[in-house]
């Protein structure tokens, strides 16, 4: 793969392994399975998840809807399953969390690449 700077390289590196599974037939869910790889499921949201989503939605405290994010335990858990899939060493201060992919992406490589370098070809 061409890459216009050596951070777009660097952030290739840092992503490659994550960008060939997710294109890889290991990402497609089995069946029964909800697909949330990139949002958007096409099927029906199996009944425990809905259950544990309204149990997740009753308020347990006045900053219940707070946004929160990059708290530890969460921050830990996507670690802890990086690691496993990967075998890279992840740590949870690693992990930023953000309210949604595009948005990380977009700040990563507006953090890495040179103004005017933000595509890869």
């Amino acid at each position: 793969m061409d890459v216009p700077s050596e951070q777009m390289k660097r952030l290739w590196e840092a992503i490659g392994t994550f960008a060939s599974w997710a294109i890889s037939d290991g990402a497609v869910p089995s069946p029964g399975g909800s697909d949330f790889l990139f949002g958007n499921p096409h099927e029906l949201a199996p009944a425990a998840y809905v259950a544990a989503l309204r149990r997740a939605v009753e308020p347990t405290g006045p900053d219940h809807y707070a946004y929160a994010m990059s708290q530890p335990a969460a921050t830990e858990a996507v670690a802890a399953g990086l690691r496993e899939r990967f075998g890279i060493p992840f740590a949870a201060e690693d992990i930023g969390m953000t309210n949604g992919n595009f948005s990380g992406l977009a700040i990563v490589l507006r953090t890495i690449a040179p103004l005017g370098d933000h595509r890869v070809t």
